[in-house]
C-alpha cells in the first residue's frame, strides 16, 4: 500500500485510454467520453498537484516521455502566461468579428462580392 494516496486517486489517461496516442491528444480533448474524463476528472486532479507530486505521480504510473510532454503542453501553464489577459483579448477579438459580420450582413450580395475600393 502506498503512503501517498494521491498516487492512486485518478488513473492516468494512458491507462484509462490505452489506445490514445499522446501526440494526438488535442483531438480527444473535445470528444465524447474522453472530453468528460479530461475535464471532469483529469484536469481537476492534475491541477490539485504541485510540481513534486506531479513528478511522483508520473513516475509511479510509468509515464512515457511522450505522455509527459503532452501533459505538460496541454495541462500546464507557462510561467508568465496571463489567462485573464488572454480571455480579454479573445473576447475583444470575438466582439470585433461579430460587429464586422453584422455590418456585412446589411450589405447586398453585390456589395459583399465587390466592395468599393478605398
Amino acid at each position: 500500500m502506498t503512503s501517498m494516496p494521491f498516487l492512486d486517486q485518478c488513473r492516468p489517461p494512458w491507462v484509462v485510454f490505452p489506445d490514445l496516442d499522446p501526440s494526438q491528444l488535442v483531438g480527444y480533448l473535445r470528444q465524447g467520453v474522453t472530453e468528460a474524463y479530461f475535464f471532469n476528472h483529469w484536469r481537476p486532479f492534475w491541477n490539485s498537484l504541485d510540481d513534486g507530486q506531479r513528478t511522483l505521480y508520473l513516475d509511479h504510473w510509468q509515464a512515457s516521455a511522450e505522455w509527459r510532454e503532452a501533459l505538460a503542453f496541454h495541462f500546464e501553464e507557462e510561467p508568465g502566461f496571463d489567462a485573464e489577459a488572454d480571455v480579454r483579448e479573445s473576447e475583444d477579438h470575438q466582439r470585433r468579428r461579430t460587429e464586422e459580420a453584422t455590418r456585412d450582413r446589411r450589405k447586398s450580395w453585390w456589395a459583399r462580392l465587390f466592395p468599393p475600393r478605398r
